[in-house]
Order: C-alpha cells, then sequence, then structure tokens
C-alpha cells in the first residue's frame, strides 16, 4: 500500500512567521510538535487553514502524547487553545 506523506520540518526558530509560512506552503494537514513549538502553533492556528490535526508530543516518559482533532480551530482559536492546555 502506499500513501502519499511527507514529512516537513518546521522550523520555529525562524520564528512564527517561518511556521506560518512553512505550515501554508506544504499545505499541512496534521503537525506533530513538541511542548516548546506549541505556543507558536497555536498563535498560528488561524492562518494556517489547512492544518486539521496537532499531536503533542510527550515531555518525558510520564506524559502521554495528546492528539487535538481541529474541527472548529479556525473559528474559535480561544476554545482550541483552552481545551488544549486544560490536558
Amino acid at each position: 500500500m502506499s500513501y502519499s506523506i511527507v514529512t516537513v520540518p518546521l522550523y520555529d526558530t525562524l520564528g512564527p512567521d517561518a511556521v506560518r509560512y512553512i505550515s501554508n506552503h506544504a499545505e499541512l494537514r496534521a503537525v506533530a510538535c513538541s511542548v516548546a513549538l506549541l505556543p507558536i502553533l497555536l498563535q498560528n492556528l488561524q492562518a494556517c487553514p489547512s492544518i486539521s490535526l496537532v499531536v503533542r508530543l510527550p515531555h518525558t516518559a510520564l506524559h502521554p502524547p495528546f492528539l487535538l482533532a481541529l474541527q472548529h480551530c479556525h473559528a474559535n482559536p480561544d476554545a482550541v487553545q483552552s481545551s488544549f492546555c486544560k490536558r
């Protein structure tokens, strides 16, 4: 079976504009990110309409990965951030 899956690195060290540009240029549908990248990603979700899934990778072995399906994120980013931060 073949899938059209390509990994694209997000260079968060280049700042929020780079995260936004890379996400939109690559038309990312899903993003796996670290705890450090999460705030930058959440700030830019409004400008990245193709992202529909965010996976926060575990910070330590005690914290499992966290999945967030972004069905309503573009309409209400505050609700997404608050629900994401509750975990």
